[in-house]
Parts: C-alpha cells; sequence; structure tokens
C-alpha cells in the first residue's frame, strides 16, 4: 500500500497543478508583451 502512495505522490512536474499555472500564466505574459 505504501508504495502505491509513493508512486502516485512522484507525478512529473508537468502534471502538477503549481507547474500548469505557472506555464499558463508565462504564456499569459507572453502574449501581453507582443
Amino acid at each position: 500500500m505504501e508504495r502505491m502512495e509513493n508512486v502516485k505522490s512522484h507525478k512529473p512536474w508537468y502534471q502538477t497543478e503549481d507547474t500548469k499555472a505557472a506555464i499558463k500564466k508565462l504564456a499569459i505574459e507572453d502574449e501581453d508583451k507582443e
């Protein structure tokens, strides 16, 4: 059981909600520059 929890918590960096939000924010900022 414990092992499954460890696997679940080690998501690829690009799948974490924080990173998705950060990428979205950067994309929006890039659009604003143009």
